[in-house]
């Protein structure tokens, strides 16, 4: 992931980066990980991808922002949220990771989520993930969130 448009452009077209993500319209299986949007802003705070003001905007956003799978945020209806810039209230980055489209495309998934501890979050991920049409065929997931994910589908509309 990097905060320029410019410099995800130059690696993408760097060869070596460039034959690897050839390779993500052709991956027959994958693992992937529905994660809570609060993890992944600790993350991007920590590692200086993104400052205290913009995690705070996004925050305040939290209700939309259900998660994440590969570093592409999602609404709780699964739609990917602006990351390009181009929405001032939008999350500033450009991820390297491979698109939903080709998860979608994908014949083998396995998603890995869970948060014994505080479920809420880690069930609106899993939601939005299942939500974003990505095929899983296996899905790792506690006790806890998964009784989490089954009540949210019920009570929030797509």
């Amino acid at each position: 992931m990097v905060r320029s448009k410019e410099v995800h452009n130059a690696l993408m077209n760097a060869p070596t980066i460039a034959a690897v993500a050839e390779l993500w319209a052709r991956a027959t299986h994958a693992l992937i990980t529905a994660e809570p949007v609060d993890n992944e802003l600790q993350i991007l705070c920590a590692t200086g991808h993104l400052t205290s003001e913009e995690r705070d905007r996004v925050q305040r956003r939290r209700p939309e922002v259900a998660g994440t799978v590969g570093w592409r945020f999602l609404d709780i209806s699964g739609r990917e949220m602006p990351g390009d810039g181009a929405d001032p209230q939008g999350i500033p980055y450009w991820p390297i990771s491979i698109s939903l489209d080709d998860l979608r495309r994908t014949e083998t998934i396995m998603m890995v989520c869970g948060q014994r501890a505080n479920p809420e979050p880690a069930a609106r991920a899993a939601l939005a993930a299942l939500r974003a049409g990505i095929g899983l065929d296996h899905l790792v997931i506690d006790e806890h969130t998964a009784a989490e994910l089954l009540g949210l589908q019920h009570r929030i509309p797509r």
